[in-house]
């Protein structure tokens, strides 16, 4: 349905956005990333590919996002003040942050 277009699924507690691409994309198609934020009883949980920037509606403002997955698997996630470590809980804007890779390829 979205055949290289889909960027992004956003589920920020029981919303969910779709971010697509404005036309059919080359990108690569074995990189999926998983970050999830936490903030007391708020979860978002973002699925996105490594090098896409994802914002966020954090606390009032926007706050950009990219993951980078690396030769070893480990995610690191590119801020707009700082460079988190995925595998580790990380914080970020007071929200716990963990990413993952994710198996499988771009649909």
């Amino acid at each position: 349905m979205f055949s290289g277009r889909l960027l992004a699924v956003i589920k920020d507690g029981e919303r969910l956005d779709l971010k697509l691409s404005g036309s059919v994309e080359s990108l690569p198609n074995d990189q999926r990333i998983l970050i999830t934020l936490r903030k007391n009883t708020r979860l978002i949980q973002v699925l996105t590919y490594s090098g896409q920037p994802v914002n966020l509606q954090l606390e009032g403002h926007t706050a950009a996002l990219t993951p980078l997955l690396s030769s070893d698997g480990s995610v690191m996630i590119i801020t707009d003040r700082r460079l988190l470590h995925g595998s580790k809980d990380s914080g970020f804007e007071g929200f716990s942050v963990i990413a993952k890779a994710v198996e499988g390829g771009r649909s």
